[in-house]
């Protein structure tokens, strides 16, 4: 699948497809300004990734105000705009990537997995005219079932784990005593997680057998031990962390640091680890 990825990567990167993304995004911005101009009251949801249930309501009093053809028209626009404007920006900015960074570390995967994370993020859950009915939405999965049979649910934890799904043993975002690690996105040969290292804690100094790491801190500075080298990280630098190496990150500042980190390899299982030194107690 990486190596797909790459491939096609390589067929598209070139300036037209830029271009082509680079318009896909002007014409989403063009559309929303659009959007909002011809539906008024209807802002709120488009200029903001939250809003309190006071907000809420005074969206759905403005959604009901609208006739058929209006609440249709938002609909399509809210659908298009959500999905084509993070595939064009994930485009735009692999393409550039590839052409910066040609030969080096797969760096175009990060703004593919952190596109395909916004569009997952903004698929909507809605229901209408439902009595007796749980819907619960997370992040990797949406249950929806009868209110009486809801202590049933350990049947399809227990079915998921006959299939060696992911989801039955843990949640997309991950605590750990460091910090937290969030997977953006996965697939045969490749893993991309979003870590977060707060102040004061480090990493265990570990190696894995069969998978490579690329570390990119996107905010913070961090110090990276990578075999014999001790060396500082900030925002917007790189590492290679190569098979079989022993290493590790510390946070020694007063911020957070977050690193996007890429793993490649054959087995990309969280049991690939060896722990050496932790200040946790679980070497």
């Amino acid at each position: 699948m990486a190596l797909w990825i790459a491939r096609t990567v390589e067929r598209c990167a070139n300036w037209r497809v830029a271009a082509a993304a680079l318009a896909g995004i002007a014409g989403c911005v063009a559309g929303l300004a659009w959007r909002q101009a011809r539906l008024g009251g209807l802002d709120l949801l488009d200029g903001r990734g939250w809003y309190t249930p006071g907000d809420a309501a005074a969206l759905f009093d403005a959604l009901d105000g609208l006739n058929a053809g209006a609440r249709a028209f938002y609909a399509l626009t809210a659908l298009t705009i959500d999905m084509v404007f993070p595939v064009c920006y994930g485009l735009l900015f692999a393409v550039l990537l590839f052409r910066l960074f040609r030969g080096g570390a797969p760096l175009y995967l990060l703004p593919l997995a952190l596109a395909a994370a916004d569009v997952l993020e903004n698929v909507t859950v809605a229901a209408l005219g439902l009595r007796d009915l749980l819907v619960v939405d997370t992040a990797d999965a949406l249950l929806v079932a009868d209110r009486a049979r809801a202590q049933e649910v350990g049947e399809i934890v227990r079915d998921l784990q006959r299939q060696a799904r992911a989801e039955a043993e843990h949640h997309r975002l991950v605590d750990r005593p460091w910090g937290s690690f969030e997977t953006l996105a996965a697939g045969p040969g490749f893993q991309v997680k979003h870590l977060i290292v707060n102040p004061g804690a480090a990493l265990s100094l570990q190696s894995h057998a069969r998978r490579t790491e690329h570390w990119t801190v996107v905010r913070g500075r961090g110090v990276v031990i990578c075999g014999d080298r001790e060396f500082e990280l900030g925002v917007n630098e790189s590492t290679e962390i190569p098979l079989g190496s022993k290493h590790r990150i510390r946070n020694d500042g007063v911020e957070p640091v977050e690193i996007i980190e890429v793993q490649l390899g054959d087995y990309l299982g969280e049991d690939d680890i060896v722990r050496y030194e932790d200040r946790y107690d679980r070497v």
